[in-house]
């Protein structure tokens, strides 16, 4: 939120210094909305300088986090130290690669049942 503010310049001078920061410790916090506009802050259009190093780690954990527009703009990015160079390489996010976001919902329903039902039959 803080970073929105600072890049959008509400109640506060826009400072997109001070707007990636806050992208970046979202990102840190397992956020992964502030992971994609961390990215974002680094494609040299919004105030900062081009960093496609930067950008590319930060959209390769959106896009790990199964946000499909980390994917498709991480895949753009030059490769840098820990970054990856195509959505082939790293992300789950293409599709038959690993599990989509909508593949782990029936196995996470299926989880807290069996979790309900031992509890059930350990209090009887």
């Amino acid at each position: 939120m803080l970073g929105t503010l600072h890049r959008d310049g509400v109640g506060t001078p826009p400072s997109p210094a001070q707007a990636a920061t806050w992208f970046g410790t979202a990102c840190d916090g397992f956020d992964p909305l502030g992971c994609l506009e961390a990215g974002k802050m680094y494609d040299g259009t919004r105030g900062l300088p081009r960093d496609d190093a930067r950008a590319g780690a930060y959209l390769e954990r959106a896009c790990a986090a199964g946000l499909s527009e980390g994917c498709e703009l991480g895949g753009e990015r030059v490769a840098g130290p820990g970054t990856v160079t195509s959505r082939r390489h790293g992300c789950a996010c293409a599709v038959g690669e690993g599990l989509g976001g909508g593949d782990a919902a029936p196995w996470v329903v299926v989880a807290l049942v069996v979790v309900r039902r031992r509890r059930q039959q350990k209090k009887h």
